[in-house]
Order: C-alpha cells, then structure tokens, then sequence
C-alpha cells in the first residue's frame, strides 16, 4: 500500500498533492501566463506538456488505432486515454438509464443532460450550455481566438480540427449540407439542424420585431436585423 501523505498544499485552492512537483504543475492551472508557444502557430500555452497535445492538431496523419472501436487518433498519450473508456473500471453509474462511465465528471456530465441542465451560461449573448467545454467553444467564436475559416466557403471554425473534419463536405457529394457549427455532425435539411443546435444552445428565444423570426443566439438575431432590416437596424454599428 501507499503510506504517502499529501503534504503540498495549494494556497490558492487548498488541493493537497503528494510532492513538490506535483504541486507545481498544478499551480499552473490558476496561472494566466503562458509562456510556452506552439513553434508553427505561435499559440501560447501555459507549460510544455500543453504544447506538446496542441501539436497534435499540425501532425497530418492518426498513425495510432483504437483496437476496440477503430476509432483513430494522433499520439500515444490521446489513444491510452481512450482506450481507458474500454476496459477501465466503469464504478460510476447512471440511475436513470443504467449507463456507467469510469470518471465521476463524465457521469455529472451524463446526468445534466439528461434533466436538460444548463448551468454554463454565457455572458456574451445568455445562450446556456449543458457542458462547460461547450461553452468554451462558444466563447471562442466571440473572441474570434484561434478561430479560422475554410477557403472554400468561408465559414468559421473554433479550431483547425473542426476545419479539417468540415473539408470532406468539399470532397464528397453534398448529400447532408446543412452542418452544425458546434459539432461535425451534419443534416439534410435546415430543419434538422434546427432540432440539433438546441441539444448545445437551447430554444429559439430571441425574436425579431420586425417580422417575428425567431433565432438561437442574439448574434443570430444581429445578423438577420443586419442582413433583412438594414435601414431599421439599431445593431448595424455594432457588428461591424
């Protein structure tokens, strides 16, 4: 058995770790500097392991297969991780549907979207998510950091993977066109992808006063005003 003792302690959130090391690369989690930087993209990171996953996104190719499922990935590090939701020890189970995962978080994550919780919202635009990393991505649309755009059809993504999955659209038949900005899952009708953008974002709350259309987000809402009311718009100043 271990017989260590947690004696480093976190001043900033009293979180207990076994050593010194340890304790110091968890420090860098409340840190806002980021004084590491991806060689190729410039993008700064908080330590060099950051650097090291980020590099994965400028590696052409995912040389490394998932035995059970086939799913493919980019480095040792990602695939050990996956396989993990394979054969490790699944203790965390769903009393609503029976399903069970082998992280706790997985599991509240699992049970908030069943009772539809919203509880990240964001500040921006009031639109709410189920899942913090969903409204990560969202946000980064409102910085526009690291956003980028395809070159065929202009539209933007929060990063170069989502871009790379949007590509196969330009390849291959258009038989699902309308794609979800969220996700890379795509639909046959606008429809569709109405019903699907809800699942990240939420009802059709803000309406246009002008001729009632209803939209997910207020930056949905701006554009329209923009593109459909120029004259009458208040909001053409501002999303310039």
């Amino acid at each position: 058995s271990d017989d260590r003792t947690r004696d480093h302690e976190c001043p900033t959130c009293a979180k207990r770790f076994f050593t010194k090391n340890d304790l110091k690369r968890h420090g860098f989690t409340h840190s806002t500097e980021r004084p590491y930087s991806c060689e190729v993209c410039q993008k700064a990171f908080r330590t060099t392991n950051e650097v090291k996953l980020h590099m994965a996104i400028h590696v052409s190719g995912t040389p490394y297969k998932c035995e059970y499922c086939g799913k493919e990935f980019r480095t040792k590090g990602c695939i050990k991780a996956h396989i993990k939701y394979h054969i490790g020890d699944k203790r965390h189970k769903c009393s609503i549907c029976g399903h069970a995962f082998v992280k706790s978080a997985d599991l509240k994550r699992h049970v908030a979207a069943h009772n539809n919780e919203k509880n990240y919202k964001c500040p921006e635009c009031g639109s709410a998510f189920t899942r913090q990393d969903n409204l990560k991505a969202h946000m980064m649309l409102h910085s526009r950091q690291g956003v980028v755009s395809c070159d065929k059809c202009h539209k933007e993504f929060i990063n170069q993977i989502y871009l790379k999955r949007h590509m196969h659209i330009h390849k291959e038949a258009k038989k699902k066109p309308y794609e979800c900005q969220w996700c890379p899952k795509t639909y046959e009708n606008l429809e569709g992808l109405r019903r699907h953008i809800k699942q990240h974002v939420g009802d059709e709350k803000f309406v246009c006063e002008q001729c009632d259309k209803k939209f997910i987000t207020a930056i949905q809402l701006k554009r329209h005003l923009w593109l459909s009311h120029e004259e009458g718009s208040p909001y053409r100043r501002s999303i310039l």
